[in-house]
């Protein structure tokens, strides 16, 4: 049986028990574990690694980004952040590790706000892809999955601009199950 953890911020969090569900149907003889939850940060991922990686999973599926990146919160500056998702990464040697970039943002109520966190935004996940060549992991590119749909006027967000939807969980699960099968 192929164990598979989710561990970051709120986009893995809200992968809740239909969604891991589903993605045990499509990945026959596996199990998902959820350790993301909402607001969590890099900071974050440095203290709980530890304990989460003692479940020694075949596969972590890691998001962080997000938060960190954050232009309306205290986010963690973009060297922390490079130093401390490399010691998370560091954390799940023996496992295969994919790496899924926060997704942008598409707040219709704040234009101007959702250009400045995408602009913060994409820096970070360059630096998210810098660290998949580095450490040769899956990578879920989401600005390049995700970004298509945008520009054909198609959302993958929530209300809120910042979460996925159903239509954005489905395109989730299909790029994992390419991630685990290859």
């Amino acid at each position: 049986m192929k164990s598979i953890v989710l561990f970051g911020d709120s986009h893995l969090g809200h992968f809740g028990w239909r969604w891991m569900s589903k993605l045990e149907t499509e990945l026959k003889n596996s199990i998902v574990y959820n350790c993301a939850a909402g607001g969590l940060n890099t900071r974050d991922g440095i203290r709980q690694a530890p304990f989460i990686s003692k479940l020694k999973p075949d596969y972590v599926v890691l998001s962080f980004g997000g938060n960190d990146a954050a232009t309306w919160k205290d986010g963690v500056p973009i060297k922390e952040f490079k130093s401390n998702y490399n010691q998370i990464t560091e954390r799940f040697r023996g496992s295969k590790i994919i790496l899924f970039l926060p997704p942008p943002a598409n707040d219709l109520k704040d234009v101007k706000g959702t250009r400045r966190y995408n602009e913060s935004l994409s820096e970070y996940n360059e630096l998210i892809r810098e660290i998949s060549k580095k450490r040769e992991t899956g990578l879920i590119d989401s600005e390049k999955i995700y970004g298509k749909l945008l520009d054909k006027g198609k959302n993958y967000h929530e209300e809120d601009g910042v979460h996925l939807n159903d239509a954005g969980y489905e395109i989730l699960i299909k790029e994992l199950v390419k991630q685990i099968r290859k």
